[in-house]
């Protein structure tokens, strides 16, 4: 014999239909701390301003006290070719501002050889950075 429940009776544990508040605020706290992961990631740490013969092999970065510190290794795919190029690095403070930028520093890229590249930021405060690469310094 078929028995009735009131509908408030029903069991609401289930996956169709079902309505748990406590699911429900734990998945979008974990769905508001993916997205401003994304968006934390959305800049870019590398630019190339109009060079793509040198690539970034590898890029770290590390505080230094109240500084930061950014390494990167550069390539040249190309195992025959030697490469002219400027770099600068751009640091920025917590809130996204630009607090300074080095100056173009020329740099040669043997074919196929790594090349590393290390700096510091000169004024405290600087917890993000963007490598720029290109041809010309201008």
């Amino acid at each position: 014999m078929w028995r009735t429940k009131h509908i408030s009776q029903l069991d609401r544990s289930g996956p169709v239909g079902s309505v748990n508040p406590i699911k429900n605020a734990i998945l979008l706290g974990l769905l508001s701390l993916l997205l401003l992961s994304l968006a934390a990631c959305g800049q870019s740490k590398v630019e190339y301003a109009d060079n793509e013969d040198v690539e970034i092999e590898s890029i770290n970065h590390k505080k230094d006290g109240d500084f930061l510190i950014v390494q990167a290794v550069l390539r040249n795919d190309d195992s025959d070719d030697v490469t002219r190029s400027v770099y600068r690095i751009e640091w920025y403070d917590e809130s996204g501002f630009l607090l300074e930028k080095t100056s173009w520093r020329p740099i040669l890229v043997k074919g196929g050889a790594p090349m590393p590249v290390r700096e510091r930021s000169t004024i405290p405060g600087a917890v993000d950075y963007k490598l720029i690469i290109s041809n010309d310094a201008s």
